[in-house]
């Protein structure tokens, strides 16, 4: 696998009631002329201000969590007087909803937030991305802008979690030191949760990582599942119930942005990275109908900026991708915390089809149970 390691860490993260939330189908003249913008320069930033002001809004379509983007957006919206709107939906519901539009000519996404890069490939080839470089692009490491469009907003990175109630310190060692090998140790006292990769994202990263690993491979899921291991849903949950009570102590396919805030709240928890430690991008781009073209770019450059980006870090708890972010998230300052020591690994985004994602998902949905 291709690793590429994190700034900091080191450089690496229909219908219409919804219309009418999100404002309704496209209502831009656009009579600046943003429609067709590639970039911004710095002598011309003051005017691409004084036209998304003039727009007045945008429409954020995403993914991730509504309340970390609120708070997230908050500071832009101060700054310019910009109402964002929000749409959150799954990568499915996301992707539809703005092919539809986009197909039908009601454009409603100004700005589009995605985990699944194959989606913004297709849309880039209908013609739906607007190809905008905003001015930080050279901070970002090229091979996560996918197809130079979409920008990383941060990262969910792969975790081994456990219970320091239940786990001793001598096993949170032999974890940190050997990965997933150390949960085959018969000393493991009780069973290992399994975040299923249907969950999709970094879980089903992590899964096709440990399949993959010839020292691993199904063999591994067998003797977790024959010791009592059981298989959830999502990580959200199990990581707030039977991680945090102790009923399974161990937990895998679990993010460390899960983990983080139950930590910060008091959970008994901690976590390591295991080697090659696969991870998920977040990313968003700017639409190319989009409603309201010049803030829909001024949000582009805000949120790729370096204080919006740290921002978002200690908002998701999630890594960024910029190559001069310094990690200052409260669980960096935690004395057992330690960086991936292989940096994070996000080529099966681009390694494996949506086809071949399903694929797997299936199979390890046969094979290790649901």
């Amino acid at each position: 696998m291709r690793a590429r390691k994190v700034a900091g860490v080191a450089t690496l993260i229909a219908g219409a009631m919804v219309l009418a939330a999100c404002g309704g189908g496209s209502s831009s003249t656009d009579a600046d002329g943003y429609g067709s913008t590639t970039s911004t320069s710095k002598s011309d930033m003051s005017a691409l201000v004084a036209a998304a002001k003039k727009e007045g809004s945008l429409t954020f379509y995403g993914v991730s969590a509504e309340d970390k983007v609120e708070q997230w957006v908050a500071p832009f919206e101060k700054k310019y007087g910009i109402k964002v709107k929000i749409y959150r939906g799954t990568a499915s519901e996301v992707q539809q909803r703005f092919s539809q539009e986009s197909q039908a000519g009601r454009n409603s996404a100004d700005i589009v937030n995605t985990s699944v890069p194959d989606d913004v490939v297709s849309d880039l080839k209908q013609g739906w991305v607007a190809k905008y470089t905003p001015q930080s692009a050279a901070q970002f490491p090229s091979d996560l802008v996918t197809e130079k469009v979409a920008y990383p907003m941060y990262a969910d990175v792969a975790a081994i979690a456990w219970n320091t109630d239940k786990v001793s310190p001598a096993m949170a060692a032999k974890i940190r030191s050997e990965g997933y090998q150390a949960l085959l140790d018969p000393s493991v006292k009780g069973p290992v949760g399994i975040v299923s990769p249907a969950a999709g994202g970094m879980q089903l990263a992590e899964n096709m990582a440990i399949v993959k690993d010839s020292a691993l491979g199904w063999n591994f899921f067998k003797k977790l599942k024959d010791s009592g291991g059981a298989v959830f849903d999502t990580s959200v949950s199990f990581v707030a119930n039977q991680l945090t009570t102790g009923e399974y102590p161990i937990g895998i396919g679990v993010p460390d942005a899960v983990v983080a805030p139950a930590i910060a709240k008091g959970a008994p928890l901690e976590f390591a990275f295991p080697p090659d430690t696969p991870a998920s991008l977040q990313r968003f781009f700017v639409s190319a109908h989009a409603p309201h073209p010049a803030a829909a770019r001024l949000f582009l450059e805000w949120g790729t900026g370096l204080a919006a980006q740290t921002s978002l870090a200690k908002i998701s708890d999630g890594m960024s991708a910029r190559k001069d972010w310094k990690d200052t998230r409260a669980i960096h300052a935690k004395s057992w915390y330690q960086d991936p020591s292989n940096g994070i690994d996000t080529s099966w985004e681009t390694n494996s089809s949506a086809d071949q994602q399903q694929e797997f998902t299936q199979e390890w949905l046969d094979k290790v149970g649901q």
